[in-house]
């Protein structure tokens, strides 16, 4: 049986804001601690403003935060590149095949690793500047009373793609001089022909043609696995950090990276078989896998056999959510930011598509979008986010999702940086004090489930009371069907 969701309450949290850089504790969110969530629940809670950074939950309280943070979703189905995302699939193109090898390319392939042409921004801005207050301690709790233990959740066993060890991409021909080369271009098999031009734009024909294709100069591939530490990921971590947060060396640790985009409190309800008709290139194999629905992954890049860029996601019941994207800088030139964005998309498609005809009809919302974390509208490195449409931001307050088309001019009319997208629309000075939040009722509160002892007990029948204000801010924070059956935790 899955064990239910269990928070611990950790309140308001003021700290230095990672975006303004304001010096001060100006951004404010409210977090709680996953010793395990369901992807159901998670599903709810990011639908309410929620995120996570490794086990630690957190909201941001947009009309007290100072740079408010709007989660924003782009419906995967319905995806119009612009003509920037095509120019950057067939800029990856161009490379992979030889046509195209800039300045930037041509020291890395050379050994030199100085190389690059600025950082490329990816969805890695939704990182609260605090760190996870605590470690997870496990907790396994029972709905009713009995003497003897609960059953220890099984983790289910993945099939885990190898990551490759690093070695040197190709460096051009060998020294067998023009002849042998001509050679070897004459017995090269011939390109396949250009589509022509105003051809409709397709994502998963266009992702098809990058990855995995054969007789190119490089080759281009990605593997889906379970969110795992490895030496070669941890290492293209650390440089990203170094190269592009400018993180001291000495605090980029194995033990930071594992909390951070390893640790997991998402909890699969099982495996599915893929079958080699419905099995996506992204996944490395045409051969069947058995590998977990739901839950936290790592899609790892790989140029040749060179690990380049990672992007750690979460599968959930209606999307794929982006957590983190991190690159080798070497390689900004190919745009990884706004690839792995289309690779992402392509990649909720196949999911879609792996699930029976009769749940897509019954959920027409069934792994149709794509989450890319928040946005803020006033923050250069968001401007990326924004070129995905059709896009939606989910309204602070009402919790609709609002077309990015509508939403935009509301944000630009906001005077002091922060309003809600629906009518009747409110600013800082107009927010009433608990904006977002549910009203609890008493007997609501009464029947919120509380871990004590080992069991678990109705709320109304805890003995400490100084608990019973934090289970229910909590819970007014979360929807009510969510909060009904989150097992909560003293704080």
């Amino acid at each position: 049986m899955t064990q239910p969701s269990i928070l611990s309450p950790l309140g308001a949290d003021p700290h230095e804001c990672g975006y303004c850089k304001s010096g001060r504790d100006t951004s404010i969110s409210y977090g709680a601690w996953a010793h395990n969530l369901t992807c159901d629940d998670y599903q709810a809670l990011i639908d309410r403003g929620w995120r996570r950074s490794g086990k630690y939950l957190y909201k941001p309280l947009m009309h007290k935060t100072c740079c408010p943070q709007y989660t924003i979703k782009l419906d995967a189905l319905a995806f119009r590149p612009s003509k920037q995302h095509r120019q950057v699939l067939n800029k990856l193109r161009r490379f992979l095949d030889g046509e195209w090898v800039p300045a930037a390319a041509d020291r890395v392939l050379g050994g030199d690793a100085g190389g690059g042409e600025g950082p490329e921004p990816g969805h890695n801005a939704d990182v609260p500047a605090v760190a996870p207050v605590k470690e997870d301690k496990a907790v396994v709790v029972t709905k009713k009373r009995r003497t003897e233990p609960a059953a220890d959740q099984q983790a289910p066993v993945v099939a885990t793609a190898a990551v490759e060890p690093q070695q040197n991409l190709s460096h051009g021909p060998s020294r067998g001089g023009k002849k042998h080369a001509a050679l070897a271009t004459k017995d090269a098999p011939p390109k396949p022909p250009k589509p022509p031009k105003n051809t409709p734009f397709d994502l998963d024909h266009a992702i098809a043609d990058l990855v995995g294709k054969q007789h190119r100069k490089h080759s281009f591939r990605t593997t889906l696995e379970p969110a795992s530490f490895t030496d070669a990921k941890f290492a293209l971590y650390k440089k990203y950090q170094i190269a592009i947060h400018h993180d001291p060396p000495a605090k980029v640790t194995p033990r930071g990276f594992e909390r951070f985009l390893i640790d997991s409190p998402l909890s699969s309800p099982g495996k599915v078989a893929r079958s080699s008709s419905t099995t996506s290139p992204l996944v490395g194999s045409v051969t069947p896998v058995a590998q977990p629905r739901f839950g936290s992954f790592h899609l790892c890049y790989y140029l040749d056999t060179q690990l380049i860029a990672v992007s750690v996601i979460d599968l959930l019941p209606l999307c794929v959510s982006a957590v983190y994207f991190f690159y080798d800088p070497d390689f900004s030139f190919l745009s990884l930011g706004k690839v792995s964005a289309m690779v992402e998309m392509r990649l909720a498609r196949d999911e879609r598509r792996a699930l029976p005809n009769r749940v897509v009809e019954r959920e027409s919302d069934r792994m149709k979008w794509y989450y890319m974390g928040y946005y803020l509208h006033k923050c250069q490195k968001m401007v990326y986010k924004a070129q995905f449409r059709p896009s939606f931001l989910l309204d602070p307050a009402s919790y609709v999702w609002v077309p990015y088309e509508e939403a935009v001019g509301v944000l630009d009319e906001a005077v002091d940086g922060f309003t809600t997208l629906v009518e009747l629309r409110v600013s800082r000075k107009t927010a009433p004090k608990g904006l977002g939040e549910r009203v609890v009722e008493e007997e609501e509160a009464d029947r919120l489930w509380i871990y004590e002892d080992g069991y678990v007990v109705p709320l109304k029948e805890f003995d400490d009371q100084e608990t019973r204000p934090f289970v229910v801010e909590c819970a007014a924070l979360m929807d009510a069907e969510t909060a009904a059956h989150t097992v909560f935790t003293p704080r």
